[in-house]
């Protein structure tokens, strides 16, 4: 969504999903990192997750089978 305002409120429960299990909260109208790159990869087909789109952290990411390191 080109021109989104950050989604602080996600990446704080993204931190508490990792800690404790709580649920990723997601406002429609913002975008965090994470789910930049997952809304990315799935507009052009690509699911890395089969979670919910856009509700990921960095680490459910970086786990994916679609992508690898480089460096």
């Amino acid at each position: 969504m080109l021109g989104a305002q950050y989604d602080t409120i996600q990446s704080l429960t993204n931190g508490l999903h990792l800690l404790t299990g709580l649920s990723i909260r997601d406002a429609p109208d913002r975008m965090n990192c994470s789910e930049t790159v997952d809304r990315m990869f799935a507009s052009a087909g690509i699911r890395l997750l089969d979670d919910v789109l856009g509700e990921v952290t960095p680490g459910e990411l970086a786990q994916s089978e679609y992508l690898m390191k480089v460096s």
